[in-house]
């Protein structure tokens, strides 16, 4: 399993050909993915500027209507580091670029019949490698917006993000690392900090592949199997 632990999207400088006010392209690092960005034409080009050249070897674009896209990365001197087409296939795709040092990351699509080129969000960096974990499956998906009637009839609803929880098992054998690789992986988890979100892409041991997901990690604990074996589950709250 790899997820983004640091998002350089979130410090970038997001523009496009055709944007609007309304839908700008910043939208795309919306904490909850709820405010899409929106073109005025089915086909556009974002882009998204680091400020300098930057590490990186991942980039998760989600929420798009597009078939495809073709991501471009370009370094500080306008020198093509990474070009090429993705299949979008799931609502959250990872693109792994390998290591490359890029300051320009443009996303060119078509969104599919006569709509407007739309993205929900885009997540930059260097993917952590967390190693095979074992996913629970996901429960279902409950709908968090409740609503009520007055005595004199209107309507008031409580609205909030639909989210799936997500249980994922990382078993940690003591002579493949052991205690030294949960205190590697609890690094990073503390990088990343409880109750942000981020993109997770899960190779899932029991179930075969699962698509990456956009989640929040509300809470992790560890427990000792037995003198030979460590387990870290983490409970993540996928944004649907």
């Amino acid at each position: 399993m790899k997820a983004l632990i640091t998002d350089l999207a979130k410090t970038s400088t997001i523009s496009s050909l055709y944007e609007t006010l309304t839908y700008p392209p910043s939208n795309v690092i919306d904490q909850f993915l709820d405010l899409p960005f929106v073109s005025v034409l089915d086909t556009d080009t974002m882009t998204l500027d680091l400020g300098s050249d930057k590490v990186l070897d991942s980039v998760f674009i989600a929420g798009c209507n597009a078939t495809s896209v073709t991501v471009l990365i370009k370094n500080a001197a306008l020198s093509t580091v990474y070009n090429q087409v993705k299949t979008l296939s799931y609502p959250v795709v990872g693109v792994y670029t390998g290591t490359v040092t890029g300051r320009y990351i443009s996303i060119t699509g078509t969104a599919v019949g006569s709509s407007y080129f739309k993205i929900k969000g885009v997540g930059i960096g260097v993917a952590f490698d967390f190693g095979d974990v074992i996913a629970g499956f996901g429960l279902p998906v409950v709908n968090a917006t409740s609503s009520a009637r007055s005595a004199t009839g209107q309507t008031m609803a409580n609205s909030a993000p639909t989210l799936r929880q997500r249980d994922i098992e990382i078993p940690i054998r003591r002579e493949e690392g052991g205690r030294a690789q949960v205190y590697a992986i609890h690094a990073q988890l503390e990088a990343l900090g409880i109750g942000n979100p981020t993109y997770w892409d899960i190779t899932d041991k029991n179930h075969g592949f699962e698509a990456p997901i956009y989640a929040v990690l509300p809470e992790v604990w560890d427990t000792v199997d037995n003198r030979n074996s460590f387990t870290i589950t983490l409970s993540l709250l996928e944004a649907r």
